[in-house]
């Protein structure tokens, strides 16, 4: 998905367990509980981050 601005949202993780998680290339905000996330409400907060974040451009890494 994508931010407000065109800045990639990365959703990461496997269909069951846990281990899932979310990166903005916008502005590098990151899940919150990557150990403990369920695919299906890390894909929810990551969609309602994009949907806020403006941010156009972060270096990962």
């Amino acid at each position: 998905m994508h931010n407000l601005v065109g800045a990639a949202v990365d959703v990461t993780g496997r269909s069951y367990g846990k281990n899932s998680r979310w990166t903005c290339h916008g502005c590098g905000a990151t899940s919150d509980y990557p150990v403990s996330d369920f695919l299906p409400f890390t894909s929810g907060r990551a969609n309602a981050h994009a949907a806020q974040c403006r941010a156009a451009y972060h270096r990962l890494g």
